[in-house]
């Protein structure tokens, strides 16, 4: 969680503890077939945008130190509305929005993303 958040901050996004926009979970969620998850809790009235964003991490698994680095950094990202890499958009392996390669920082082409939606 700590990494994410700190990942987030190298883009123009400000975090801070305690506002309750994004709920943060661990605990073990099975044999589910997802690491971490990230959903809306709590639409605004409009249905155009959420209020709440709910981040869970499943202890399920076993995961390295890098490894819960790297999904803090993938979660948070989805809190910025970043989607998933691919191999395609991502050539050089090294965005934490691309799934079961484990690296641990956005790359430039996230950070311009963050930056274009707000």
């Amino acid at each position: 969680m700590n990494h994410g958040k700190s990942q987030l901050e190298r883009s123009v996004v400000t975090t801070s503890w305690g506002g309750g926009d994004i709920e943060v979970y661990d605990g073990n969620y099975g044999d589910s077939g997802w690491h971490g998850r990230t959903d809306c809790t709590d639409w605004n009235v409009f249905m155009t945008s959420c209020d709440i964003i709910r981040v869970r991490f499943n202890t399920y698994q076993y995961k390295t130190a890098s490894q819960w680095r790297s999904l803090g950094c993938h979660e948070f990202g989805h809190t910025a509305d970043l989607g998933h890499r691919g191999k395609s958009n991502d050539t050089d392996n090294n965005s934490c929005m691309r799934v079961e390669i484990w690296p641990q920082y956005y790359d430039q082409h996230d950070l311009n993303a963050i930056k274009a939606g707000t």
